[in-house]
């Protein structure tokens, strides 16, 4: 549930793993050292939560005994604080720490995340859907930034399956809807619009799905207009670059689909999705093309 610092020659280059660690996981790594199995970690965190092995690359390693700094001004330091008085809450003004600057190599992590939005007319509620194409489970927490408070749902993605939920968006909110999705390794997804027959320009909104295609393929958006008399218009922002060339729009003519591919920036994506004319249209997508090795999310223009 914090950092975890793993010291080895099979780890040495400052690499970072983001699978979903607990208290449970040095005992798993035990099991897989010694053999022997601890009887009480139930199957479920099991699945969810990794052994610390893919912090590791067994395949190399660096034994060279590193040069260490001199601690004798750290030593002075720390003794002298023992008669420090005691600490006091800190000031109202005061602001989290920043993160340190730049990007880290990042270690393979078992997931391959999809998320999308689905609209049901017919029966008054839209859906969220995902998909997990890695070989472990991951968990999923959804939140609704507006019109609920009864938060959060949690979830688990399970392996190599699709699965889904309803939410009705009439009852609470009056057909409008803000929610979100939240997994491993930054995988972010935000959802905002309006149920409604006339939502748009007296048609329906229509749709994006983002699909995740692995390592070393683009990633494919398909914005669904099937469903409207209308000319949709989407634009879509690429938050990594933040360019002025980051920015292009998709035109997608009425009773029709467009699929387009994206190039990711070193397996990363963070786009943000808007439909001309809709104000209340709005949908996030972040996340990283899993199975390799590469560098942790680069900086991103906030949103």
């Amino acid at each position: 549930r914090v950092p975890t610092i793993v010291c080895s020659p099979w780890s040495r280059g400052g690499w970072v793993a983001s699978e979903v660690f607990d208290h449970t996981s040095t005992i798993q790594f035990l099991e897989k050292w010694t053999g022997v199995t601890c009887p009480n970690i139930s199957q479920w965190r099991r699945d969810i939560c990794g052994d610390l092995t893919s912090c590791f690359d067994f395949t190399t390693s660096n034994a060279a005994f590193p040069v260490l700094p001199n601690t004798a001004a750290l030593a002075t330091l720390a003794t002298s604080q023992q008669s420090l008085p005691k600490p006091v809450p800190p000031a109202a003004n005061t602001v989290m720490p920043p993160y340190e600057a730049g990007q880290k190599a990042l270690r393979v992590q078992p997931y391959q995340l999809n998320g999308w939005l689905t609209q049901d007319l017919a029966n008054k509620q839209i859906w969220t859907n995902w998909s997990n194409g890695g070989s472990k489970p991951a968990p999923l927490q959804i939140n609704l930034d507006n019109y609920r408070t009864d938060n959060p749902w949690i979830y688990t993605m399970a392996a190599n399956a699709t699965s889904s939920d309803y939410w009705h968006v009439i009852a609470y909110g009056n057909g409008y809807y803000d929610l979100e999705m939240l997994a491993p390794n930054q995988f972010y997804r935000r959802f905002k619009g309006y149920l409604s027959a006339t939502a748009w320009q007296g048609q329906p909104e229509p749709q994006v799905k983002l699909t995740n295609n692995g390592v070393g393929q683009t990633i494919s958006i398909l914005f669904d207009n099937s469903g409207t008399s209308n000319t949709a218009v989407f634009t879509l922002l690429d938050r990594i670059t933040s360019a002025s060339t980051s920015s292009q729009t998709v035109t997608v003519a009425p009773k029709q689909t467009a699929t387009i591919q994206f190039s990711t920036t070193n397996g990363w994506y963070d786009l943000k999705i808007t439909l001309g004319g809709d104000s209340n249209f709005m949908q996030s997508m972040v996340g990283y093309t899993e199975g390799q090795q590469g560098l942790t999310r680069p900086p991103v223009l906030r949103w």
